[in-house]
């Protein structure tokens, strides 16, 4: 459905809370033919809604860093290939001469970070590395393997609950009330879910529309729609995708995470 908004040539102020005193007598009030719509959640009309069970953790799409690890040989180059580096982390899994172990070093990346300052952080880490530039040679490995990982955001469903919401059209014209907030009844209820900045969902059901005619003796009439929002309560936290698994390493978590989950990257 498409509902398109009367033009009438007024301005129309939309906003959160309750209509002020400014807005019944100020040059930009309703009384001088500006409508206003308010929003605000209702006290005591708050309820617990059905979660559902457990509360998991799910990942969401990585960020993956811009980083590449060129492997030649005995030499690694570390590339940062476009884009600003924020985060993640870039690793080198290497077995020395003798040590019959593979090892993985990483490093956690910067946002300052270039791909020089990166070959320098792994560098120092391995025994007998020598760093030109960006380019990390050792010459004892008989295995060396290059590794990066993003960071996703990970989140989990805490509580599920149901919160209602009075939409107030305000005019000095009852016309107005009657074009205008079919237009906000129409359109909000012909939106069932309606996605926030966070990226969360919430769901939106009508709950009934009435007319206050209380103010007419001031040229002011009011249309009032109720709407229950269904929203959920979520703890969310940034998680470090692996780089590698069943290896040594000196790094067990990520300095930005809270929490370690799932996600291996491989080159």
């Amino acid at each position: 459905m498409i509902v398109e908004m009367p033009d009438n040539g007024r301005n129309l102020f939309v906003r959160s809370g309750h209509l002020l005193a400014s807005d019944m007598q100020g040059a930009s009030s309703v009384r001088t033919d500006n409508d206003y719509v308010t929003v605000c959640a209702l006290e005591g009309h708050y309820a617990a809604g059905i979660a559902p069970l457990g509360s998991p953790w799910t990942d969401g799409p990585a960020d993956v860093p811009p980083v590449v690890v060129n492997i030649s040989g005995k030499k690694a180059q570390i590339v940062i290939s476009a884009g600003a580096v924020s985060g993640g982390v870039v690793g080198l899994e290497v077995m020395l001469e003798g040590s019959g172990v593979t090892e993985l070093y990483p490093y956690a990346i910067q946002a300052t970070d270039d791909s020089a300052g990166i070959a320098r952080a792994l560098g120092a880490q391995i025994p007998g590395a020598s760093v030109e530039g960006d380019i990390i040679t050792i010459p004892s490995s008989i295995i060396l393997r290059g590794r990066v990982g993003g960071i996703a955001k990970a989140s989990r469903r805490l509580r599920r609950q149901v919160q209602r919401f009075r939409v107030s059209l305000w005019t000095n014209d009852v016309t107005i009330r009657d074009s205008v907030g079919s237009f906000l009844d129409l359109g909000l209820s012909d939106t069932v879910w309606l996605e926030l900045a966070d990226g969360d969902t919430v769901r939106i059901i009508s709950a009934g529309a009435s007319d206050g005619d209380a103010m007419q003796m001031q040229s002011v009439y009011r249309r009032d729609i109720l709407f229950d929002i269904e929203f959920d309560t979520v703890d969310a936290a940034n998680d470090q995708q692996m780089i590698s698994y069943g290896i040594r390493s000196g790094l067990t978590e990520s300095p930005s995470s809270s929490i370690i989950l799932s996600g291996v990257s491989l080159a």
